[in-house]
């Protein structure tokens, strides 16, 4: 696919009409964009999207690299796919099963993994526009000081905001990618942030990673 990204599995979310998960979409169009360089191209990149680093190991090209298992079930707001397809073999990984579910006004995102060996950590990384506020940081919203509790990370940026719940196993932690590209620039502003939650070294093999997104009122 010309104009593929490696993003299998990924989502956005608003507030209404604020974006706050978000895609970066594509910048100014290079001959790198249609070469052999494409995938070196950090917006084409499944470290660049709301997806996991399996094992130390991000989403590969081609069309064998694919998701399984899809489903989706409107009625009940639900979707789900087995993304471990979507990464090459040394992500060692034989099942990482993503499921999204709307309950309630919150969006429940678990991630069912198994691995045949542990060589590197997972993360687990969200793309985000907005300020990001981790435990023990300070933040206003809606003309209230709050401090972000234990266990919770908060998106927070022109009146909207969300805060994520995550598992304890997880360290999170924030990149800001500055946008330098004004076709990106133009729509997201200077800059987006990348929220990474990663796990120990040695985690186990197979498990849940959960988490939530609850829109701040």
């Amino acid at each position: 696919e010309s104009h593929n990204h490696n993003d299998v599995g990924t989502f956005i979310l608003y507030c209404g009409s604020r974006p706050l998960f978000v895609d970066a979409g594509v910048g100014t169009y290079t001959k790198k964009t249609f070469g052999p360089e494409r995938y070196t191209i950090w917006s084409m990149q499944s470290d660049w999207h709301s997806l996991p680093l399996i094992n130390g190991v991000s989403q590969s090209f081609g069309g064998e690299y694919r998701s399984s298992d899809v489903s989706c079930n409107p009625g009940k707001r639900e979707f789900s796919l087995d993304m471990s397809g979507a990464y090459p073999e040394s992500a060692s990984c034989s099942l990482w099963e993503r499921s999204y579910k709307l309950h309630d006004g919150r969006l429940v995102i678990k991630d069912r993994f198994r691995l045949d060996e542990r060589k590197a950590a997972d993360v687990e990384n969200f793309m985000v526009l907005g300020e990001v506020y981790l435990p023990g940081d300070t933040f206003v919203h809606d003309g209230q000081e709050m401090t972000v509790p234990a266990g919770k990370v908060v998106v927070a940026g022109d009146g909207a905001a969300a805060r994520i719940s995550y598992p304890k196993s997880l360290e999170p932690s924030v990149t800001v990618k500055t946008l330098e590209d004004p076709r990106l620039s133009n729509v997201w502003g200077p800059e987006l942030r990348r929220i990474s939650f990663t796990s120990a070294a040695d985690a186990p093999l197979s498990g849940v990673y959960g988490f939530e997104i609850e829109i701040l009122q």
